[in-house]
């Protein structure tokens, strides 16, 4: 992993994180040799706007005031051992002998799973008293693992593939008051309100090859 933090100035702060990640699972490559590595990277950012000098003629009453955003991607690997692999097992017997059966279909295009998300947030105090939070994120989870179902007749019930894409988006914002602060006596509140909303499209996938035929189109 590489990760860098860049203070532009003394108000406004960069991060930069790159992190190349191999499919693996116990030491197996639960995702093919060409498409096990998976390159995941972040770039965040944060400016104290309440510490420029043109806020302080307010400061009494704006006591802080921050921007943020950030924009990543991260991934999920398949859990399953060998998932890309075409597999047999035993435990069948046949006219009295011990046999093997295929047990699980190939799919050599079986890769990560990835997470696209942006966030933007915006933080600011009042008399510092009254601290208001607001976040607006958006995220896009990309080849979507799932357990394919095809048919039966293919001595198969599903296969592990990737499809579809999930599109999650919304708001959130914390309200939070100090009514009263003593010595040995405090009052806060704090309200949370949330909105978020889940789309789910591009639910398709290209099967896997099965003796020379496509199994699930």
């Amino acid at each position: 992993m590489i990760s860098s933090c860049y203070p532009v100035s003394t108000m406004i702060m960069m991060t930069v994180t790159i992190l190349p990640v191999a499919s693996v699972v116990t030491a197996v490559h639960a995702c093919h040799p060409r498409t096990g590595w998976g390159n995941f990277w972040s770039v965040s950012g944060m400016w104290n706007v309440g510490a420029e000098k043109f806020m302080q003629s307010i400061k009494s009453v704006l006591s802080d005031l921050k921007i943020r955003a950030s924009y990543g991607v991260n991934g999920n690997q398949p859990g399953a051992l060998y998932g890309y692999m075409g597999l047999y097992s035993y435990g069948q017997n046949y006219m009295g002998g011990g046999g093997s059966y295929e047990s699980a279909l190939p799919n050599p295009n079986l890769k990560w799973e990835k997470n696209y998300n942006l966030n933007l947030g915006l933080d600011l105090a009042f008399i510092n008293r009254i601290f208001v939070s607001l976040e607006y994120y958006n995220r896009d989870t990309k080849d979507l693992l799932y357990n394919r179902p095809i048919s039966s007749t293919t001595g198969f019930q599903n296969y592990l593939g990737n499809l579809g894409q999930l599109n999650n988006r919304g708001w959130e914002l914390e309200l939070r008051t100090i009514n009263f602060a003593g010595n040995n006596f405090n009052w806060t509140s704090v309200l949370n309100m949330t909105h978020n909303k889940k789309r789910l499209y591009h639910w398709m996938v290209i099967g896997p090859v099965y003796r020379g035929k496509l199994v699930y189109p």
